[in-house]
C-alpha cells in the first residue's frame, strides 16, 4: 500500500480522492440543507439560497481546477467561474443584510410618554418618558420610565411589566414618592392608527386614566 492510500474497514482508499469527496460533502451539503429547509420562502430567501448554492458550487469547481482534477479547457471559463463566485458572494451579502433596512418587526419598541391620572381632572400621578422593548421569549412588550428626581406627590419611576398591543392589556408598577408601590392593570384602546393608546372608560367604573402616546 502506497503512502497515498489508506485502509478503512478492510477497503483501500486513495487519500486524494477521499479528501476531495469529503470537501464535496463539507461544501455542498450545507447549502443543499439550507435550501431544502425553506418553507414557503420569500423572494429574498430564494435569492439567498441561490447565491449560497452558486457560491458553494463554484468554490468546489475552483478546488477541482486548482488540484488539476478537472482543469478548465480555456482560461475564459476559469474567469467566468471566478466571476460567478464574486456575484454569488455579493448576492448572499444582499440577502444577509436585507433585514437591516427592512421594516421593524416590533413597531411598538422605542420611546413613549405614559400619563397616569386618577381621573381626567386630577393631577398626573405619572407623566414620564418610557422605553418599551419586545421580549421574543415572552411575546409581549415591557419597559421602564426615566427617573423623576423630585417626585412630589406622584411617581418617581414606573415599570411596565407587560403590554400586549393586540388586546391593549397593560400592567404597570408605579413607585411613588411616599415610598409606596401601586399596581395598575388596565385595558387600553388604540387611537390614531396605533400611534397612541388610552384607557377605555366603559370597561371599569373606577379607573385610572391612562394615556400612552409617542413623543411628538
Amino acid at each position: 500500500m502506497s503512502k497515498w492510500e489508506i485502509n478503512l474497514g478492510g477497503k483501500t482508499y486513495q487519500i486524494p480522492a477521499l479528501a476531495v469527496s469529503l470537501m464535496l460533502v463539507a461544501i455542498l451539503v450545507p447549502s443543499v440543507k439550507y435550501s431544502f429547509s425553506l418553507n414557503d420562502p420569500t423572494p429574498p430567501e430564494i435569492l439567498v439560497a441561490i447565491s449560497i448554492g452558486l457560491f458553494a458550487s463554484v468554490l468546489f469547481l475552483w478546488i477541482l481546477d486548482a488540484t488539476s482534477i478537472l482543469p478548465f479547457r480555456a482560461p475564459w471559463i476559469s474567469k467566468s467561474v471566478y466571476g460567478a463566485a464574486i456575484v454569488s458572494i455579493l448576492g448572499t451579502s444582499v440577502g444577509v443584510y436585507k433585514d437591516f433596512f427592512a421594516e421593524r418587526k416590533h413597531p411598538f419598541e422605542g420611546e413613549w410618554i405614559l400619563t397616569i391620572m386618577e381621573d381626567k381632572k386630577s393631577e398626573p400621578l405619572a407623566n414620564q418618558s418610557l422605553i418599551l422593548m419586545y421580549s421574543e421569549s415572552a411575546d409581549f412588550y415591557w419597559g421602564y420610565s426615566d427617573y423623576n428626581g423630585t417626585g412630589n406627590d406622584g411617581s418617581i419611576w414606573f415599570q411596565v411589566e407587560k403590554f400586549t398591543p393586540e388586546d391593549g392589556k397593560i400592567d404597570v408598577y408605579l413607585y411613588l414618592a411616599n415610598n409606596t408601590k401601586m399596581t395598575i392593570k388596565r385595558t387600553l384602546q388604540s387611537i390614531r392608527h396605533n400611534k397612541g393608546f388610552v384607557f377605555s372608560e366603559e370597561t371599569d367604573s373606577t379607573y385610572f386614566y391612562i394615556d400612552l402616546s409617542r413623543r411628538k
